[in-house]
């Protein structure tokens, strides 16, 4: 997408992100979850028991996530600028700097979620994904996605999560601002290419392995909240909003 398209659909994504907030669903002043918002985390193939979590979190702290977001995905907007050392493509220093506010996220993730999040290496991990992106041997069959903004994810007939080392069922993202890096298979022609978008767009992954994290609901709700999915899948890239 060209630098000046970039500056089109920001200020779309951001008005559609408050027409989001403004139509979730209506609850009553003496509903508690009128404070609170649903965080669910994921870690299906990189921890022994495929981590799994649901809990209610108070919006100030969804709000910590969002923030962190906010900061990344200033970070993209800079890089991916025509004018920037990589041009539209990021160059391999640029991910030096995108590396650490993806850690930012993660790490205020799990201070949110306090001694329940799963013992992993962040920084270990966040690497290994870059690097699956930058160099595609990393990853056999699968292929890697990192994918961080603000949208809503939907997961057909989800009504617990079923793991065997990797996510079972497709997860529908769409972002309302957000950013993604993936390898994905195009239909016609039949082949595996590399892609990312930048603003509002949809994407699906199926057999997912890695991070999975949402705040909102999982339904058809359509809650604008954070998501983010780090890993490995088959993934689908759709195309860009008008």
């Amino acid at each position: 997408m060209k630098g000046n398209n970039i500056k089109k659909i920001i200020p779309i994504s951001i008005i559609l992100l408050f027409l989001g907030l403004a139509l979730s669903p209506v609850v009553t002043a003496d509903d508690p979850k009128d404070d609170t918002e649903e965080l669910t985390l994921w870690m299906p193939g990189i921890t022994e028991d495929d981590f799994s979590l649901q809990m209610q979190i108070e919006k100030a702290k969804a709000e910590m996530v969002n923030d962190s977001i906010d900061v990344f995905l200033g970070l993209i907007e800079d890089v991916k600028d025509p004018n920037s050392p990589g041009g539209e493509d990021i160059i391999y220093e640029e991910w030096g700097d995108l590396l650490v506010s993806i850690n930012s996220i993660i790490y205020t993730v799990q201070d949110i979620v306090g001694d329940d999040f799963p013992e992993i290496d962040v920084e270990e991990f966040t690497q290994g994904i870059v690097f699956s992106l930058i160099n595609p041997f990393k990853w056999f069959m699968r292929s890697g996605i990192m994918s961080i903004g603000r949208g809503f994810a939907w997961i057909p007939f989800y009504d617990y999560e079923q793991f065997f080392g990797f996510m079972f069922r497709p997860i529908f993202i769409t972002h309302m601002l957000g950013f993604s890096s993936m390898f994905h298979f195009n239909i016609i022609p039949p082949r595996l290419e590399y892609a990312d978008r930048i603003g509002i767009y949809r994407y699906v992954t199926i057999g997912f392995t890695g991070l999975f994290l949402n705040i909102g609901d999982l339904g058809r709700e359509n809650f604008v909240g954070p998501v983010i999915l780090m890993g490995k899948g088959y993934n689908a890239l759709g195309k860009d909003f008008p």
